[in-house]
């Protein structure tokens, strides 16, 4: 059985803490992209991605809370790990929903999306892509202690454009001494995106910069200097959350393409 996940480009964010796994996560705002993860999950054992082997505590860990002790996962993700487009994520929401179609678990959409969630959170791997690449679209979340709980932003028909330069630990930011100063500059950019009363694609990255900007989350210099690039042409760019990498709403120097997408995690 297989199930594909979008992407999550993570523009804004601010991370909370709950009494419980559940119940922590993150603020902010994130773009789902059509370019995700597929995991096929067969009887077996081993967790494997493109072929090889792999430890993966996250997706092992979506198999324990669903009581699954006897199986094969097969990761493919179309964008590499740890760059910014959620896949950590995505292979947990992808298992979670192969396995239950496969082993017959007859689990609701819901409860995998919080398995999944819940496995990212216990694993340190991220706190809010899930709820993006379970609804899809361009979404807000502004209620803390519910961390699928979103707002639509009705932004339609969409491309970005990225580029990719190299990965950034979740974990080491997430943990970090940097939650304060995120936090901050979370909390502003937030209120700027809530006083739009129609947010485009380019506002949403002009206060994603500010927010990459103000949390000093925007260290890279390479990062830096190509998305001043794109500014100077005349187009809004700003760091994906987290990665080394960048969006526009331009293209520019060795960028590809991602289509906006209202879809999320789905049976293929």
């Amino acid at each position: 059985m297989k199930a594909y996940c979008p992407g999550n480009i993570s523009c804004i964010f601010r991370p909370y803490r709950g009494d419980s796994p559940a119940t922590t996560g993150s603020l902010g705002m994130g773009i789902t992209v059509c370019c995700g993860l597929t995991a096929s999950v067969q009887k077996g054992h081993g967790i494997y991605a493109d072929g090889k082997k792999v430890a993966f505590p996250t997706v092992q860990s979506v198999l324990n809370h669903l009581g699954v002790t006897q199986a094969k996962v097969d990761l493919h993700a179309e964008v590499p790990f740890g760059c910014g487009f959620g896949m950590s994520g995505a292979a947990a929401l992808a298992t979670a929903y192969a396995a239950n179609a496969f082993f017959g678990l007859k689990k609701k959409s819901l409860e995998l999306a919080m398995v999944a969630h819940v496995s990212e959170v216990e694993q340190k791997t991220g706190l809010g892509d899930v709820s993006g690449q379970y609804l899809g679209g361009i979404l807000m979340k502004l209620k803390k202690g519910d961390p699928l709980a979103v707002e639509r932003i009705p932004i339609r028909n969409r491309v970005i454009y990225y580029r990719i330069f190299g990965p950034i630990a979740t974990k080491e930011v997430i943990t970090g001494n940097k939650l304060d100063l995120i936090d901050k500059a979370g909390k502003r950019a937030l209120a700027k995106l809530q006083a739009e009363k129609k947010p485009t694609l380019e506002k949403i990255l002009a206060f994603s910069y500010d927010f990459a900007m103000e949390s000093k989350l925007l260290s890279s210099t390479r990062l830096h200097n190509c998305i001043e690039e794109v500014r100077r042409r005349g187009g809004q760019a700003s760091m994906i959350m987290l990665g080394e990498s960048m969006m526009s709403t331009i293209p520019f120097g060795g960028s590809q393409k991602a289509t906006i997408t209202r879809r999320g995690i789905h049976l293929l």
